[in-house]
């Protein structure tokens, strides 16, 4: 699917009959503004530090004297709505209105107002008026906040974003660069479309006119919360840093504190907030989730009201209480929340969005796809919907496949070449696992696989982008890449859907309510369990880390996935939860973990539950971090695992390092791989035999072994080059090279039970490759196992072979026996693809003599009553 470019890149017409064409003229004519007066700004200072009481008191005292001014009276307004004085907000705003009816910022924070208590009709006549007074005039023209007043209505009233963009908060920034309110306005707007990465081109530029500004420094950190958190916290530290009472940066704070499951924290942070504003209902909703997900339903009730005390109908209250849940994979209790929302406001365009996307991982597909194209054609420019509708035509293409318990839905051309295999290792899983954990499913699984990285993405995170990810289960729905997908060709895909079928038993058993790194623990682990090959194990950089102790401890595992500052942190994060699961099965048995899954279901607190089947959390942290470390410590016992400071020099100098530290891992590798390179075989083979006696217990790494067999094969080494294969395969089950070279050795030893394996290795990491299936079929065929082979030649079929005739006679030679007839057909194809093919044509001559001899041996049918019909007996 085509990645759409930036959702304000494509300009519309205006409706006609308009002023704004007028203004666009007007704009290309008029200068600069006057500045504001210095006791206004003194006035906006306060507000822009955080001093909200000063600037409260300050326009109180101001008003009192002279009543007359509008400026005062809208940052008197804003002032007490920052306190969360809302009824004395509400009645300045409406004798500021009785004083300056001809207002557009009173009139934008009066529809404002009135959206917020659910008054709809009030809020759309408020931009009628906005509309009926913006006539164009120089001093609106010249004024940025003005500017950005009509643009922000212009927004709410439907006008082509594009135009809002180049003609108004463009024209705001050259009027006055320094002004924040174009800046904030345009990034805001590019948030609201998903387009991330132009609102943060906006709020950076910004940043190079209005330095520490913190509202421009909160638009950076949501610019960058979907993508990278540590620039996000960064950048939210120096909007506080800026104003110590930035309430947006506060609950941003909170929000990432809740992703990370940093519960404590995440309440000491909105106990920031209700100092400055006690009623802030943002804040409460915040509440309301914590309540949630620490199973307390009576102070999650509480919190929803305390967060609708205000305004009643206010829908951003639960449309951010589901976005939250459904973000901790609570997809049914997040849809009530948005159905709640629209409830409220039923053109709320985020809860309507995120209902479809919550519906669509619920498996509710037909609400799901009306909801989001429903969006769509209201806002063409929201990234997420109108990625969505154009996956939703890339489904044509795609086959489903059904059982009892599995809907697989994958590209027509998977499907045929292994879509039965995907059903064969699912139904597996699902015994294996359910089995295991005790668990009940009672849903089909839908299982969506897709050939193209950018539909995966846009089908798991609503637009395309977030590489990295294999699959993603959200409970009784998973997607997953393709194997001919360029993202899926690294690991084998049984690997990946046994992982993730073993998340929708252990979603399932907790009812969705399990930490992250809980859940990728255990499939992970369960992936080892099935097949030592898959999984994760302690490869040096590990090792490193756990004796380097940047380990997370266990009662706060979950943030080490978005504080990740790598691929490699974070590819640690499941290493170390599953290394978890592991101390955890090992010291307190399997049945405990089932336990704490259990008592997860019922909403206990992870930290809680394992408390509760094992020992207090402080002495698992404890206990686990020694289990770490002594794993580490005994991995690669025998060398010095500290990598050398600066680069390690070739030839003579790497020599001179090595003798003054001969243990060094690193040190070593590096010397055998430059031997190597410079064809010295035996004086690498000698180095890397020292390396394995040193290596009691072997290396967790497949590259010492994979330099093993190179150098035994230029030795001629055949035993020694097959060890060291079959470690590495053992090691790391994603080597396509690896089993391909143990096919060529087993093919040579005629061990065709081998051949076999590594044949299916290989399949399991490319099921397109089409020498993988002609020997595994070899194979079959001198293990008598002729159907085997017959299915293999028949997917080579499938695969656009360049000798078809040869394929079509091996399945008609091979089918003879038991199936004349299909035997007889793709004899004939074979002759139709090469006419002089002898022995097909000698094949075809037996296959005719043995059907007219069974048509002689049947016996004839009786002929048919007087009614036409043949009788049976």
């Amino acid at each position: 699917m085509p990645q759409r470019e930036g959702p304000l890149a494509r300009p519309r017409s205006m409706p006609p009959g308009r002023w704004w064409p007028a203004v666009v003229l007007l704009l290309l004519i008029v200068g600069a503004g006057p500045a504001r007066s210095a006791t206004l700004k003194d006035l906006q200072d306060h507000y822009d530090q955080g001093e909200y009481r000063k600037c409260l008191d300050a326009a109180t005292a101001e008003l009192e004297d002279n009543r007359y001014r509008e400026g005062w009276r809208t940052l008197l307004v804003k002032a007490h709505l920052a306190v969360g004085n809302y009824d004395e907000a509400q009645a300045a705003l409406d004798e500021a209105l009785e004083r300056f009816p001809r207002s557009i910022a009173l009139r934008w924070l009066a529809h404002e107002s009135l959206s917020a208590r659910g008054d709809h009709e009030g809020a759309a006549q408020q931009l009628r008026d906005i509309d009926r007074l913006a006539a164009p005039s120089l001093e609106y023209l010249q004024s940025p906040e003005i500017l950005m007043l009509l643009g922000r209505a212009m927004v709410k009233m439907g006008i082509e974003p594009k135009l809002i963009l180049d003609n108004f908060y463009q024209r705001c920034r050259e009027i006055d660069p320094k002004y924040a309110g174009g800046w904030l306005a345009s990034g805001e707007l590019a948030l609201d479309k998903h387009d991330y990465a132009l609102a943060a081109q906006i709020f950076e530029n910004a940043l190079k006119e209005i330095p520490e500004h913190p509202d421009l420094l909160h638009g950076v950190a949501r610019a960058y919360a979907p993508s990278d958190r540590m620039v996000m916290v960064g950048a939210l530290t120096e909007a506080l840093e800026a104003n110590p009472n930035h309430v947006p940066s506060h609950l941003l704070l909170a929000d990432h504190l809740i992703d990370s499951e940093q519960y404590s924290e995440a309440h000491s942070q909105l106990g920031k907030v209700f100092e400055i504003n006690p009623n802030h209902p943002e804040a409460w909703a915040y509440k309301a989730v914590l309540a949630h997900l620490e199973n307390r339903p009576d102070a999650e009730k509480e919190a929803r009201d305390r967060a609708l005390a205000h305004w009643k109908a206010y829908p951003v209250v639960d449309h951010l209480i589901g976005l939250k849940l459904s973000l901790k994979y609570r997809f049914k209790e997040g849809a009530e929340h948005q159905r709640r929302a629209l409830e409220m406001d039923p053109k709320f365009l985020p809860a309507r969005i995120q209902l479809a996307q919550d519906l669509l991982r619920l498996g509710d597909a037909d609400e799901g796809w009306t909801l989001a194209n429903a969006v769509h054609k209201e806002d063409a420019y929201d990234v997420t919907a109108y990625n969505l509708v154009t996956l939703r035509d890339q489904y044509q293409r795609f086959a489903t496949l059904t059982n009892e318990h599995f809907t697989v839905r994958m590209g027509a051309r998977d499907a045929e070449i292994f879509g039965a295999s995907v059903l064969d290792l699912l139904n597996r899983a699902r015994h294996v696992l359910v089995t295991k954990y005790g668990a009940t499913l009672e849903q089909t699984t839908l299982v969506e696989i897709f050939d193209d990285p950018r539909d995966f993405a846009v089908r798991t995170f609503g637009m395309p982008g977030n590489p990295g990810y294999l699959g993603v289960c959200f409970g009784d729905v998973v997607t997953a890449n393709s194997p001919s997908s360029p993202a899926g060709k690294s690991t084998a895909w049984e690997s990946v859907l046994w992982h993730e079928f073993c998340h929708v038993v252990t979603l399932n058993m907790t009812k969705n309510k399990m930490p992250r790194w809980l859940s990728e623990g255990i499939s992970v682990y369960e992936e080892l369990e099935i097949d030592p090959s898959w999984g994760q194990r302690m490869i040096p950089d590990y090792r490193a880390f756990i004796l380097a102790d940047k380990m997370h401890p266990v009662s706060d595992l979950s943030s080490a996935f978005l504080t990740a500052g790598s691929n490699l942190d974070l590819q640690f994060a499941y290493y170390q939860s599953a290394l978890v699961v592991e101390f955890l099965v090992k010291e307190y048995g399997f049945e405990k973990l089932k336990l704490i899954l259990n008592d997860l279901g019922e909403g206990t607190e992870i930290n809680e539950a394992i408390a509760r089947h094992t020992e207090p959390i402080k002495e698992i942290d404890e206990k686990f971090a020694s289990y770490a470390r002594k794993l580490a410590r005994n991995t690669g016992k025998g060398f010095d695992w500290n990598k050398p400071e600066g680069p390690v020099e070739a030839a003579g100098g790497l020599e001179e390092q090595l003798r003054g530290d001969p243990r060094n891992y690193f040190l070593l590798m590096a010397s055998v791989q430059q031997r190597a390179a410079d064809k010295e075989w035996e004086k690498a083979g000698e180095l890397l035999d020292v390396m394995f006696t040193r290596a009691e217990a072997g290396f967790q790494n497949p590259e010492p072994y994979l330099l093993r067999a190179r150098i035994a094969r230029e030795l001629n080494e055949p035993d020694k080059e097959l060890d060291a294969l079959l470690k590495a395969a053992e090691v790391d089950g994603n080597q396509p090279d690896v089993f391909e070279r143990l096919v060529e050795i087993a093919t040579d030893r005629m061990d065709w039970e081998s051949v076999a394996l590594w044949s299916s290795r290989s399949i399991g990491m490319n099921p397109y490759k089409a020498d993988a299936y002609r020997s595994r079929a070899g194979a079959a065929v001198k293990l008598d196992r002729s159907e085997n082979a017959v299915a293999d030649y028949e997917t080579m079929l499938k695969l656009d072979p360049l000798n078809p005739a040869e394929l079509h006679f091996n399945v008609a030679r091979l089918s003879s026996k038991r199936e004349l007839e299909k035997a007889r057909r793709h004899v004939l194809l074979a002759l139709e693809d090469a006419p002089r093919f002898r022995e097909a044509h000698r094949l075809l001559l037996e296959l005719d003599r043995r059907r007219a001899a069974s048509a002689k041996a049947e016996p004839p049918a009786k002929p048919p009553t007087e009614t036409g019909e043949l009788r049976f007996e």
